[in-house]
């Protein structure tokens, strides 16, 4: 009888070592719970970008249209969408908000529009100097010029502009008469004074 129990007693101890070494050839899995988080800076980068626009697809979708638009122009360069999603894109929405400008499928039109002008100056055929991004092309008195409404090709051509009126748009400096004359708008005519209010105004200092 006490030579079954100590043959019991052995095997419960082999068992346990058995148990032992198993525990130290094949540790238990490690809890990777938590590790899908983005760890790459990159990612981090991406979503941060994204953030602003993950609730409006219009938005995102007309910043790509517009990349693209710029891409085939010649203005920015492949694969950096991201860096104009960033940087052009929404300093050029700050610029269309500050002129109370909406973000509608004309401003795809007028980019679309800026890009036939850069074509034809690639010809030498236009008076138009300005070729920077899109940031700069939301400034004031440039995208007003290439709205659907407002843009022909023909306004573009340089027979179509003087030399003195081409040096003061390179300026950006325009008078709202300008701007009205550049557009076809008609203007008010002359004031005719009558003889009689000029006799009550001869001699009166101004």
């Amino acid at each position: 009888m006490i030579m079954i129990m100590i043959m019991i007693m052995l095997m419960l101890m082999l068992n346990c070592n058995d148990n032992v070494n198993d525990n130290v050839n094949h540790p238990p899995p490690e809890d990777t719970a938590g590790q899908d988080i983005y760890t790459c800076s990159d990612k981090q980068e991406d979503e941060e970008v994204f953030s602003d626009f993950s609730e409006n697809e219009n938005l995102t979708q007309l910043a790509k249209d517009i990349y693209g638009v710029f891409v085939e122009a010649g203005i920015n360069k492949p694969n950096t969408f991201l860096l104009f999603l960033q940087r052009d894109f929404q300093l050029g929405l700050d610029k269309l908000r500050e002129q109370a400008i909406p973000v509608t499928p004309d401003i795809l039109a007028a980019c679309k529009n800026y890009a036939k002008v850069l074509g034809v100056k690639k010809q030498q055929a236009t008076w138009w100097n300005f070729t920077g991004g899109f940031d700069g092309f939301c400034g004031k008195n440039i995208i007003l010029k290439f709205l659907p409404e407002r843009f022909t090709l023909t306004q573009f051509e340089k027979n179509n502009r003087s030399p003195q009126a081409e040096k003061d748009y390179s300026k950006q400096e325009f008078s709202q008469s300008s701007i009205d004359e550049f557009f076809g708008k008609p203007q008010p005519p002359p004031q005719v004074v009558s003889a009689d209010v000029g006799d009550e105004l001869e001699g009166v200092m101004f």
